[in-house]
């Protein structure tokens, strides 16, 4: 090796020697025509495979349900379709389009009168809390209204007695 320029070869040892031989494999032409018609014939084999499964599990369901009796579950659900559907055409006569359109009215006219009275409830609850606070305000300040005063008083007691003992 040349100093500080880079060899065209390496050395490597016996065990990664093997493992690049065993990684690659020449394939002519012939070996690769012959893997790939292998490769086809197989998924067309799978696909074979697949296709009796789904026409045997298609000639199963169809024996099934032909033995298997309508049961009342079914029965009902074919009757609730039909009446779904005789509901739906009545729906589309005008004289029910109209006791529709009363029916919700009146629905929304109820829900309205309650919201209005709970509005009403809750105007009355709050003056009633007004009045209890107000309440306990004026309370508090007539407490401290007395307090003042009593304090006045001792003060001015407390000035006399200062006084009486002065002149004494």
């Amino acid at each position: 090796m040349l100093k500080g320029k880079q060899a065209d070869a390496i050395l490597i040892n016996e065990k990664e020697l093997k493992r690049i031989k065993d990684s690659t494999k020449m394939v002519g032409k012939e070996q690769e025509a012959e893997e790939k018609k292998r490769l086809a014939e197989e998924k067309q084999r799978e696909r074979d495979a697949a296709e009796l499964l789904k026409t045997k599990i298609k000639t199963l369901d169809q024996t099934r349900t032909k033995k298997i009796p309508i049961t009342t579950y079914h029965r009902d659900g074919v009757e609730t379709t039909q009446g779904k559907a005789q509901k739906a055409m009545e729906e589309n006569l005008d004289a029910v389009k109209n006791m529709n359109t009363m029916a919700n009215f009146a629905k929304c006219a109820t829900i309205r009168q309650r919201q209005l009275e709970e509005a009403k409830e809750l105007e009355r609850l709050k003056k009633e809390d007004d009045q209890r606070m107000d309440m306990m305000m004026e309370l508090e300040r007539l407490k401290a209204l007395q307090f003042h005063e009593e304090r006045e008083q001792i003060k001015k007691q407390n000035q006399l007695q200062g006084l009486l003992k002065a002149n004494c």
